[in-house]
């Protein structure tokens, strides 16, 4: 009676633990999967980043050589003035998409995207003060905007 029980314990353990072996590969294979894709993204974002800096150079190449051109100098000029406006809608919608750090902000305005220097992007978040606000939750510091 009692090596019944136990055989019957040792049997459900068994299965128990073959179900979890189970699991795990489904797991594994679920990771495998993952990281491929995961490279395959990366590989694609390296690749368009690659064609942005072509095309970029291709415009400025062009608009270099048109350089008499009046609508060219009026284009240059309107995005010149509008220089200010245009970082600052940058600066909110970062706000209002993703819960960054002021600090976070400035990196990819500053340091990746290269729109403006520190002190700049610094004058900018001032004259937003009115519409975006610091405030620290669980002792991490993130810009939210002022819901009106």
């Amino acid at each position: 009676m009692f090596n019944e029980g136990v055989d019957d314990l040792r049997s459900s353990v068994k299965n128990s633990f073959r179900n979890i072996k189970i699991d795990i590969d489904k797991l594994r294979d679920v990771s495998a999967a993952n990281s491929q894709t995961i490279k395959e993204l990366i590989k694609q974002n390296q690749e368009l980043r690659e064609m942005v800096k072509t095309l970029t150079k291709t415009l400025n190449e062009v608009f270099l050589n048109q350089k008499g051109s009046r609508l060219n100098s009026d284009m240059f000029s309107k995005i010149k003035r509008n220089t200010r406006e245009i970082i600052k809608s940058r600066i909110l919608e970062l706000v209002q998409t993703e819960k960054y750090g002021l600090s976070e902000v400035r990196d990819i305005l500053v340091k990746k995207d290269k729109y403006c220097s520190k002190a700049t992007f610094y004058r900018y978040t001032t004259e937003l003060k009115h519409e975006i606000e610091e405030i620290s939750i669980q002792g991490k510091s993130i810009v939210i905007p002022i819901k009106r």
